[in-house]
């Protein structure tokens, strides 16, 4: 088992995959393992909210709302190494849901799509890079 600090150590061997952080988290109840996750993937997720969605204020609030429904579903991760795919599917699924209501709500402007695309494939770009 992964002790907490290793993740924190000085030589690369000495910090935990993900998958590692996981069991830990999952099997043996270290809130810091999933803490960790937060902090290595939260920024990916960020930004490929900010392209699926275009508005910072809602992405912000969207990765907050993934990542805390992730760790209540944490037993749904069949493979522990998978927990990025994973994360990122489930980014994927909040942004449909978001972007169904705000397009319910907001009237269609002309000339926004193509923006809109432009904007989602350089913040896909940038979050998987």
């Amino acid at each position: 088992m992964v002790k907490l600090s290793s993740w924190r150590g000085e030589s690369p061997e000495q910090i935990a995959t993900d998958g590692e952080l996981v069991v830990a988290f999952r099997d043996a109840g270290r809130d810091a393992a999933y803490g960790e996750l937060v902090r290595r993937h939260q920024i990916k997720v960020f930004r490929l909210l900010l392209g699926l969605l275009a508005g910072a204020d809602e992405s912000e609030e969207a990765t907050e709302d993934v990542f805390v429904k992730a760790a209540k579903d944490i037993t749904e991760l069949g493979e522990p190494s998978g927990f990025l795919p994973w994360i990122v599917g489930r980014a994927r699924q909040r942004a449909e849901r978001t972007s169904a209501d705000l397009t319910a709500v907001a009237p269609s402007v002309p000339g926004q799509a193509v923006a809109a695309d432009a904007h989602l494939r350089a913040a896909v770009q940038s979050a998987l890079s």
